[in-house]
């Protein structure tokens, strides 16, 4: 390995090509991939450097550049197989653990991802699904007619908020003073340090045709801390079917559009109304920033809000292909800002743009700033601004420039140094060939420009994924070469969000500015089946000797070249029973652990996640590792979650109670904002038991007919990121949603492995305003059929040896289902969805003297049976006579 990364430059290039000729070479990549779906996010398209990917039907985006709207900075520990997400919307940590799904918030565990093992990490970019985006930012979505992914921030607007279910009617005087009422309390204890927090969080709201009412606080306490310490609230107001909001206590500057002057929650009052064009909107917020932080006790952290300011922006409709917005913002430090350390006082304006487009797009944000230093009494000024521009030439291409200059007096609302005295430039290419996806960047930029010898930094990034064919291991290979110098001005934001490095390692492209890491090597294959999920990788890490990694994981050694490899296997029993194993090597450590997965059970109540192992150091004793995810639901208004995590060098217990006035609909509001006029989606999932002689149709789909059928109950049904699990009879409902189109989607995990299902896995489907649409997913016993290939004619001619009938494809026209005969011709297929077939015979693979018959032998498969004595007939080439000349 050692020898491979001396030469990993050239090496790599050359890999990249072979890579790429031999993907272009496959015979299966006639298959077109489609364009990924549009995102819109908080009414703003999102333009990505990195261009989303398409596995196995599922789309995932850069988590890092949506986050990045948002104002929020994730960091990947590669090497704990962990993403962290610094929600700066609600001062929040949220991470997440590739390896098995858990995702906590600060500390605590909330809940399972479903569909974790289809995350993509690397270096510079990790690829996930919509409800990673979902759950990890505090985002709603949801998908219309026209290819578009509707996401909006929930941060602040109602943290629960689903976005399309309504609450039941209301009957009495509870039902009218509140829709929902969630309070939770949550604890987290670290035995290393001797240190605990707790902290209360109640979120309601309450909504009737014409507006909604949200409220949001948070309650915290620690270690030598006193009993209660306040730390956020927010009231907010709604008008339905209008822009019109109001929010009074602590709001992330969500809805302001520039960068520039948003991205930092402001204590006040926002005002959001509709502007002078059509679809145009106007926000005002007043009220104090966050400028230093604060410790009670021992590491309770909270914001002290010291800066005055006022913010206003108009931006234009979202639904134009050019958008733009123009803003302005004004501030006065009451106390000195520990961010920048200075007391100033000042002003910015601010311009953006965006531009959708077929084969252009682009974003631009500009300001000017101006301030004033009380403590020095300097005053300085000067631009900032960012530009990306996207170029797409042809579907399968892609090229993109970024380019960013913010001058030494230019100071951000918020005082991010993000934002200050740095230029950069990026240039980069996207390649998806089918099946494929291919990525390179290079960054340069300069920190510090105003001293004699900036701060220089240069990133060179390359990435490569591909599942060569339909159904087969996904193949990924990610590459970072860094080479820069520490900033002094990259100590950020710790003082407004303290994070315990400790427990959280970083391995992310600003970190890799940061730490000075020389390079990255990964390669990993991923392959998922029904009941399996597989993953095994190799990773491979330098870092400058003035700046190594610690490894808290060995008891914080520090080391500079790090070579790792590790292997994943989980195994679903059923749907109730699962088991899991994970490997990770290194020259240093050996980890194996081993876990159980019990659940839904006690009436889906109760999940169980059990997971023990050892660690094995290189020069000491093996240690044990524990660790314990509990998720009970004591009934439908109080749940209760426990982790407990248990090494040589750390022990953490933490726990979450939550108590839902309103158990069955807890924040499930509607779109705040929209028309309340709603429809609904119904149905079932029908298992078929017999099979008469006629088909019946449904759904618009033929399906095998039925004297009788079953609902299956307990089958998870997806629709956006909300989940219901069918009733006993097999029924499922969503009762309010917006109309548009619906993707739906049935849970094949939850399945029995002797059904199959008729209707696919998710469907597009149309809601209109006051009707019921319906749509049942029908699953069948698998059949079976058997035969035999027949010779239907002589030979024309006298032959030394009749030919083998062994090894001849055999298949179901239309299907993937296929085999091959055995000896004489015999051959049977197994586990075939019942319905109508035409059988074939492939031609190529018959010996050279015989040929396939014209005529279609139709079959029908029925569920429970096999079809045997199946006759396909075959025959001898005809040849025309020799005519001898004497």
């Amino acid at each position: 390995m050692e020898f491979f990364l001396k030469r990993k430059n050239i090496l790599f290039v050359l890999s990249l090509l072979t890579y790429t000729s031999f993907i272009f070479a496959l015979p299966v990549i006639s298959q077109l991939v489609p364009e990924p779906p549009e995102v819109i996010l908080n009414d703003q398209k999102v333009i990505f450097n990195k261009k989303p990917i398409l596995d196995n039907d599922i789309w995932l985006f850069p988590l890092e550049e949506i986050a990045e709207k948002l104002q929020d900075r994730v960091t990947t520990d590669l090497v704990n197989g962990t993403i962290t997400i610094q929600r700066y919307r609600d001062k929040s940590i949220v991470q997440l653990n590739v390896r098995n799904g858990i995702v906590t918030i600060n500390n605590r565990p909330f809940k399972t991802l479903f569909g974790y093992n289809r995350i993509i990490t690397g270096a510079d970019s990790q690829m996930v699904p919509t409800n990673a985006l979902v759950m990890l930012l505090g985002l709603t979505s949801k998908d219309n007619e026209e290819d578009k992914l509707v996401l909006n921030n929930t941060i602040g607007s109602g943290s629960n908020a689903v976005g399309t279910v309504q609450p039941l009617a209301r009957k009495g005087v509870k039902d009218l003073l509140v829709d929902y009422l969630t309070v939770t309390n949550s604890f987290d204890w670290l035995q290393s340090q001797s240190f605990y927090t707790r902290r209360t969080e109640i979120n309601n709201g309450f909504h009737n045709d014409n507006y909604a009412i949200t409220s949001d606080f948070l309650i915290k306490s620690g270690t030598n801390a006193p009993l209660i310490n306040f730390d956020t609230g927010n009231f907010s107001y709604y008008k339905n079917a209008s822009p019109f909001q109001v929010h009074v206590g602590d709001k992330p500057l969500s809805l302001i559009k520039s960068p520039l002057i948003g991205g930092i929650t402001l204590r006040g009052v926002q005002v959001q109304t509709s502007g002078l064009l059509k679809d145009s909107k106007f926000i005002f917020g007043t009220g104090f920033l966050p400028t230093n932080g604060k410790i009670l006790g021992r590491n309770l952290s909270f914001v002290k809000y010291g800066r005055l300011a006022e913010v206003a922006e108009w931006s234009t409709s979202p639904n134009k292909p050019w958008q733009f917005s123009i803003g302005e913002a004004a501030y006065n430090d009451t106390i000195t800002n520990s961010l920048v350390r200075s007391k100033q006082s000042g002003g910015l304006f601010a311009l953006s743009a965006t531009k959708t487009g077929k084969y252009f797009e682009g974003n631009l944000n500009l300001a000017f700033g101006a301030s004033n230093d009380k403590v020095t009494g300097k005053s300085s000024q000067g631009p900032g601004g960012d530009i990306l521009v996207r170029l797409k030439p042809k579907d399968w291409v892609s090229f993109f420039s970024k380019g960013a200059y913010y001058s030494p007096g230019f100071y951000t609302l918020s005082g991010n140094p993000f934002y200050h005295d740095r230029n950069e430039t990026t240039f980069g290419l996207n390649i998806t060939p089918p099946r494929s996806n291919i990525g390179i960047s290079h960054s340069i930029g300069k920190y510090n420009l105003n001293s004699q010898k900036p701060n220089d930094y240069s990133v060179t990034n390359i990435f490569a994924s591909a599942t060569p064919f339909k159904k087969g291991p996904t193949i990924l290979t990610s590459y970072s070469k860094n080479d820069s110098q520490i900033s002094s001005t990259r100590a950020i934001d710790n003082v407004l969000f303290p994070i315990n490095m400790t427990n959280i390692s970083t391995v992310d492209l600003e970190t890799l500015i940061e730490r000075r890491t020389n390079s990255f090597f990964r390669t990993s294959i991923m392959k998922n089946w029904r009941t399996v999920n597989f993953s095994a990788s190799i990773n491979y890490f330098t870092f400058a000797d003035d700046k190594p990694l610690k490894l808290t994981s060995i008891g914080e050694k520090s080391v500079t070249k790090f070579q790792t490899y590790d292997l994943n296997i989980n195994k679903s029993i059923n749907r109730f029973f699962g088991l899991q194993s994970y490997i990770q090597g290194s020259k240093l450590y050996k980890q194996v652990r081993f876990g159980i997965n019990l659940g839904p059970v006690l009436d889906n109540k109760l999940n169980l996640l059990v997971q023990t192992g050892a660690l094995l150091p290189q020069n000491d004793s093996p240690s044990s590792l524990y660790s314990l995810n509990l998720n009970y639901q004591v009934n439908k208004k109080n749940q209760l979650s426990l982790h407990y995590d248990k090494t040589k060098f750390l022990t953490s217990l933490s726990g979450i109670y939550q108590y839902n006035l309103r158990g069955k609909n807890a924040g499930n509001l509607p779109g705040l904002g929209e028309a309340q006029t709603i429809g609904r989606i119904k149905g079932k999932v029908i298992v078929l038991e017999e099979n008469p002689r006629k088909p019946t149709e449904q759904n618009k789909i033929i399906l095998p007919g039925t004297t009788r059928e079953r609902g299956m109950e307990n089958v998870r049904i997806n629709l956006g990121n909300y989940t219901i699990t069918t009733n006993k009879d097999g029924t499922f409902e969503f009762p309010s949603l917006t109309p548009g189109i619906h993707r739906v989607r049935i849970e094949f995990s939850d399945l029995p492995s002797y059904l199959t299902s008729i209707t696919p896995e998710s469907v597009d489907i149309k809601v209109e305003a006051g009707k019921e649409t319906n749509f049942d997913f029908i699953l069948a016993y698998f059949g079976a059929l058997g035969g035999k290939l027949e010779l239907a004619n002589e030979p024309t001619m006298k032959l030394e040896e009749e030919p083998e009938l062994q090894d001849i494809r055999v298949y179901l026209e239309g299907t993937d289902f296929e085999t091959l005969t055995n000896t004489g011709g015999s051959f049977v297929l197994g586990d075939v969805k019942p319905g109508k077939y035409k059988l074939k015979v492939d031609p190529d693979f018959l010996p050279e003297e015989l040929e396939t018959d014209p005529k279609d032998i139709e079959i029908e498969v029925r569920g429970k049976e096999k079809t045997d004595n199946l006759y396909l007939p075959i025959r001898y080439k005809t040849r025309p006579e020799e005519i001898k000349v004497f």
